[in-house]
């Protein structure tokens, strides 16, 4: 008496068109050939980009140019200073109001 299991896979496999091997060997071709190509790229842009970054920090990046004009880029001495409280009287609480009394 044989399996019904097997006897269902027989049935199903012979109604199945295999692949020539010709088929299967350049199909397998492609395959190794993408898979190639799909690894080189990422590795060739990131030497790209470490090549290129090396060579950014490589070169010589003297300070700015000072801008037209004399300016700087510094604050002026003036624009530093605090107000100052020595000029400054303090208010009289007498005649805060500025109208003399009789």
């Amino acid at each position: 008496m044989p399996d019904p299991l097997f006897d269902s896979m027989i049935t199903d496999t012979e109604s199945v068109k295999w692949a020539s091997t010709a088929h299967l060997r350049d199909r397998a071709r492609q395959r190794t050939r993408r898979t190639r190509i799909a690894t080189v790229v990422p590795v060739f842009a990131a030497v790209a980009g470490v090549v290129g970054g090396v060579a950014l920090a490589g070169t010589n990046r003297g300070a700015p140019s000072p801008m037209p004009g004399g300016s700087t880029g510094r604050p002026s001495a003036s624009a530093t200073r605090l107000p100052s409280t020595e000029a400054s009287s303090p208010p009289s609480s007498a005649g805060s109001s500025g109208t003399a009394r009789p």
